[in-house]
């Protein structure tokens, strides 16, 4: 009967997909359970994990009719278990949220209010990191980003990067557009935004100070190397492109897809300086290679592009960089390595000596455009 009573008052459902989350999830109950806004679900999604995580919830489930526990046939990862437990929802907004992490007690409250307010599909609420090894609690600058970038007309898939777990999304919108989570173990959460991004949705940024705290654990999934990782965000890339190719293309497609591309090639040259990852970072490089090469869109920009150039022709990772010189002051290591990087690829490849003197110096004919243009405006005055 109490079931009953508050599957007809459920505001927002709150999914919680369960693997060894750690002593975390004692916090994370707290913080749900003592969530002002009281119409709420905790859904917690049973991934089959080996630690007494799930012990704890039927306890706390015993002492709070809100809580509902699914159970997975076997280990399904944190997508899919979000999945499942969208599909079980039965309130107006959906919240996912991480076991091992918490929010203030307001958070639900003040996201559901401003929603009402401005009846929004989507509602992005502030995003803390908490690191207690060191003391830190820092707020993240992704919502100032976010507006920033709305304000020149960027489209909303090219601003949801992350912190997907300080959305508060409308159900309704999830089911008729059928927004989901990917079937990989890991950036599960990317193709998730970016189905948010592509929806045309309402969207709005809440800032109260109330936060969705994310506590860093160096034994985190999302904290530890494999190359299972490295493959499986090159995999929902590769079906985000296929989704964006299928739509109206404008200037922003190319460059979301160059901005992502170019993000590989900086994770490329940071993987292949681990020991062992070889090989895969060749063959990481070479999948991306051919995912390029094979993009419609790019035709043009591997011509003038020095680091799809590259890529594209020789396979080469030219990692590129804002040149500055003279002009620079911090990072003088970085970009000594991308000179003696490039100078390495002019030995190899002499024909292209034109095109990396050029790309060497466009900043320098940029600096002083500028500086031209700011005199001629100060002679007119």
């Amino acid at each position: 009967m109490m079931d009953g009573l508050f599957a007809k008052n459920i505001i927002i459902s709150v999914i919680l997909p369960v693997w060894n989350p750690g002593p975390g999830i004692d916090r994370c109950i707290e913080s749900l359970r003592s969530q002002t806004l009281k119409d709420i679900e905790m859904i917690f999604v049973d991934d089959r994990g080996t630690d007494d995580a799930m012990e704890k919830i039927r306890a706390a489930a015993a002492e709070d009719p809100r809580i509902r526990i699914l159970e997975n046939p076997e280990n399904m990862g944190p997508g899919l278990s979000r999945n499942r437990g969208i599909e079980a929802a039965r309130g107006e907004y959906i919240l996912c949220v991480d076991p091992d992490d918490f929010i203030d007690h307001h958070f639900l409250e003040a996201l559901y209010q401003y929603a009402a307010e401005k009846n929004l599909d989507i509602v992005k609420g502030s995003f803390v990191l908490d690191i207690p090894e060191l003391g830190i609690s820092e707020k993240s600058k992704l919502n100032r980003e976010i507006q920033d970038r709305l304000a020149k007309g960027y489209p909303l898939y090219m601003v949801f990067k992350r912190e997907h777990q300080s959305m508060l999304v409308r159900r309704k919108l999830i089911l008729e557009q059928g927004i989901k989570y990917g079937d990989t173990r890991y950036s599960e959460d990317m193709y998730y935004l970016f189905l948010l991004g592509l929806s045309n949705a309402s969207f709005g940024i809440c800032d109260a100070p109330e936060s969705y705290h994310l506590v860093y654990r160096k034994d985190s999934l999302t904290r530890t190397y494999s190359d299972v990782r490295l493959f499986d965000r090159l995999k929902v890339f590769r079906t985000c492109l296929e989704l964006l190719l299928k739509r109206d293309h404008d200037t922003y497609t190319k460059k979301y897809i160059i901005y992502q591309v170019l993000f590989f090639l900086r994770l490329h040259a940071y993987i292949r300086r681990f020991p062992g990852q070889k090989e895969s970072a060749k063959l990481f490089l070479q999948e991306l290679r051919e995912q390029v090469e094979h993009c419609p869109l790019l035709d043009n920009d591997i011509k003038k592009n020095l680091v799809l150039r590259g890529l594209v022709k020789y396979g080469e990772n030219i990692e590129k960089r804002p040149f500055a010189a003279p002009f620079v002051k911090p990072g003088r290591k970085d970009y000594l390595d991308i000179h003696l990087r490039r100078l390495a690829f002019a030995v190899r490849h002499p024909n292209e000596i034109p095109y990396l003197t050029k790309d060497f110096l466009k900043p320098v004919y940029r600096k002083i455009h500028h500086f031209s243009c700011n005199v001629t405006v100060l002679k007119k005055r």
